[in-house]
């Protein structure tokens, strides 16, 4: 995989310890020294990881990867000692033996590589449930990599040539080199790659050095996640990060964040405000990211309240560009005069809340302000937003409100004395049936009060989310008004433009207004949620602000 670390470890710790064990044999010396070569490997990693992210993984992800690769080429040495390697294939040109053995190295390291990647063995195991859902296309696919592998990896590209006669001119390097090179010059050009539909964003992607899509859900955390659980990042996470600037932190605690020791974790606290992300940020009396509200709704008023994480909130531009303000404007420039009705989009969204925490602030603080229509946001990262959401809260030994979601903690026998990642695997296998209890109850507590439930889905600038996913269809099924807000950055080309920074995912101010405009075009083709009636509730106690 990497030729100077193989040559670094067989001068340094490979060829020392075979002459120094020599003595009790070739065998014991191959197979005493490959094992020291590996667990060499293994520990400078860590120590490599610990300078980088502050912990040293001795997990069981690791001692599993190192431990099998390392297994795998004792037996292989071993055999080659006794059997010899086959130093030529002669004349042959395509060897099926070849192709098989190749193909089965590849499957090999990649599995191995797919069990070092995750942070648990229990997560592994859980993923290995998407090789059961196989469809006539993933077939076809299956079969044309295989085609395709056998092809290439049996071909003897090392077999002895006769020198050719001159090549015609179609056939020379440099003439393949220049027609290879004008084919892709027009596929950089933004217009003409939109003329391919379908294949543009896949063909626009292979131009950009974006994160992929489980590390653009971690920066969707909203900046929380713990430094030292931080996933096994790809290049561009890295670079992701090693280009964000010192203070490019989150929300500053106790200033603006309020921590509570209970299964919502924490809030905003009312009257701040606070410089984020270079960018000034205020709280109103109510502890919510929007303009000053009153508890009493005003009459001919349909109230809209949002629910989301970081990219609702607004993070990293003024309090009047986050989505929810640029639609409410919208809505009462745009559609007041048509409907009569006065409208108000309440932000209830905070930084890295799952929808477990979306749920408990629309019981503690959204109902009481009369909502008329409730949405939940779909995204890229919203189960893994959960998963580590409960983590923390088993990690913490918080109680848990919910017996529901209680007992599907407890079933797998979750507990704060295991390993931070073995829980986090543990929580990703709750995190479907968590989310499915929590857009049902939202669903019935929605249409027990006369509010009409909303769930969008919104892409991640430069990353699509999965519109099949569970909660997709669970929402459907449960009676969600469904709106896709899929593509709502436009083309994948000027994804670039929109973004708050190169190394930040979050909407600028045009890309949320991409957002508002696209939302109220999907509320004009649902006329009930223009023209909502007032739900009958208890009137407020007190018009004074939450504790």
């Amino acid at each position: 995989i990497n030729i100077y670390w193989k040559d670094f470890m067989m001068k340094l710790v490979y060829y020392p310890s075979f002459f120094r064990l020599r003595r009790f044999g070739n065998d014991t010396a191959v197979v005493g020294s490959t094992i020291a070569v590996f667990l060499v490997t293994w520990l400078l990693h860590s120590y490599q990881w610990f300078w980088i992210l502050g912990t040293f993984p001795l997990t069981l992800p690791d001692v599993a990867f190192w431990g099998i690769l390392g297994t795998l080429v004792i037996v292989a040495s071993l055999r080659e000692t006794k059997r010899g390697r086959d130093r030529s294939l002669g004349a042959r040109k395509w060897s099926f033996r070849l192709a098989t053995r190749v193909l089965i190295t590849v499957s090999t390291i990649t599995i191995l590589w797919s069990l070092w990647s995750t942070d648990s063995i229990v997560e592994w195991l859980w993923t290995w449930r998407a090789a059961g859902n196989v469809d006539l296309l993933g077939i076809e696919i299956l079969v044309g990599l295989l085609a395709v592998g056998i092809a290439i990896a049996g071909r003897n590209w090392s077999a002895p040539k006769l020198r050719p006669p001159a090549p015609p001119w179609w056939k020379r390097q440099g003439f393949r080199t220049t027609a290879t090179l004008l084919v892709m010059l027009p596929l950089s050009q933004p217009s003409v790659v939109e003329l391919f539909g379908t294949a543009a964003p896949y063909i626009a992607s292979a131009r950009m050095t974006t994160i992929n899509a489980a590390d653009a859900a971690v920066e969707q955390r909203g900046y929380y996640e713990r430094l030292d659980h931080a996933p096994r990042l790809g290049a561009q996470g890295w670079e992701s990060r090693a280009a964000r600037p010192a203070d490019w932190l989150g929300l500053p605690p106790e200033v603006v964040v309020r921590t509570r020791k209970d299964f919502r974790m924490y809030d905003l606290v009312p009257n701040s405000s606070a410089l984020f992300l270079r960018t000034p940020l205020s709280i109103n009396s109510w502890g919510m990211r929007d303009a000053p509200r009153t508890l009493a709704k005003p009459a001919n008023t349909v109230r809209i309240a949002i629910f989301g994480p970081s990219f609702v909130f607004g993070s990293g531009v003024v309090d009047s560009e986050p989505f929810p303000a640029q639609f409410e404007q919208a809505l009462n420039t745009e559609v007041s005069a048509t409907t009569g009705k006065k409208y108000e989009a309440l932000n209830f969204a905070a930084p890295a809340h799952s929808l477990l925490q979306e749920f408990q602030t629309l019981q503690d603080d959204a109902l009481r302000f009369q909502p008329d229509v409730v949405i939940m946001t779909n995204y890229l990262g919203a189960p893994m937003t959960t998963s580590q959401h409960l983590t923390e809260v088993v990690d913490r030994r918080y109680p848990i409100p919910y017996p529901a979601i209680d007992s599907m903690v407890r079933k797998w026998h979750a507990s704060p004395i295991l390993p931070y990642a073995e829980l986090l695997g543990l929580m990703r296998v709750v995190t479907d049936d968590a989310n499915t209890w929590v857009i049902r109850e939202v669903a019935r507590i929605c249409k027990t009060r006369g509010i009409i439930p909303v769930f969008m889905t919104l892409d991640v600038v430069g990353v699509p989310t999965d519109s099949t996913a569970v909660a997709v269809r669970v929402a459907r099924d449960a009676g969600f008004v469904m709106l896709d807000m899929s593509g709502v950055y436009g083309p994948s080309s000027g994804h670039a433009n929109l973004r708050l920074a190169p190394w930040d995912a979050h909407p600028n101010s045009a890309g949320y207004k991409l957002v508002a405009n696209r939302l109220v075009q999907e509320f004009r083709k649902h006329p009930e949620l223009l023209t909502a009636s007032s739900p009958t509730l208890a009137p407020p106690t007190s018009p004074a602000p939450p504790p």
